[in-house]
């Protein structure tokens, strides 16, 4: 069978995609930059050449997920009316929370990577601060000024219920008790919208 050739980038989207799977099959930790090589049909010279380890991979795969979320957070702009109450913006988050997809779970590996590796984490503190820097300013199109502290916050929540559902199967739990879930992050909105008014 004639193997198609692949430029530079595309080659390097399909180690990405290759791997991904192996990470979330196997674990980033666990999975070896000979077993990525063999699924991909390269010979390991061939593999360095764009790649040196793992965690290069697991960097480019979060670049890529985050032009995703640029992507999707750009269309939920366009989509936002110039009204819109923290009761909508709570069920906008859960609902971004309880969505299940590869990039999702890719997320979760890199979480638990980047506890552990210097620079994934600032990779990390990165793409948090940009995007808490994103949702204040679409937000604050619709008049509300929510601060660094309360976004940090309901980071932290997104990032613990995405870790959980994927290390403790809890998505079905979270699911049925979405409410509540809406409920806290609301609050933590509405307080904010009062300490800003008080301030």
């Amino acid at each position: 069978m004639t193997r198609i050739r692949l430029n530079a980038k595309n080659r390097k989207e399909r180690i990405q995609d290759v791997a991904l799977e192996l990470f979330l099959a196997k674990g980033f930790q666990k999975t070896t930059m000979q077993e990525i090589a063999e699924a991909c049909d390269l010979s390991i010279g061939g593999f360095y050449h764009h790649y040196k380890n793992s965690t290069q991979i697991l960097y480019d795969l979060m670049l890529r997920g985050d032009e995703i979320r640029k992507q999707q957070l750009s269309l939920f702009k366009n989509d936002l009316p110039t009204s819109i109450s923290t009761q909508e913006i709570s069920k906008f988050i859960v609902d971004k929370i309880l969505s299940r997809n590869k990039f999702q779970e890719m997320y979760v590996v890199f979480l638990q990577a980047s506890q552990h590796n210097r620079e994934l984490y600032d990779l990390y503190k990165k793409i948090e601060h940009k995007s808490i820097t994103d949702y204040q300013l679409i937000f604050k199109s619709c008049g509300y000024e929510f601060s660094d502290a309360s976004w940090k916050y309901i980071t932290d929540i997104i990032n613990t219920l995405l870790v959980g559902q994927q290390i403790l199967n809890t998505h079905n739990t979270f699911e049925q008790n979405r409410l509540f879930i809406e409920k806290c992050i609301d609050n933590i909105l509405t307080q904010d919208i009062k300490g800003h008014k008080h301030g």
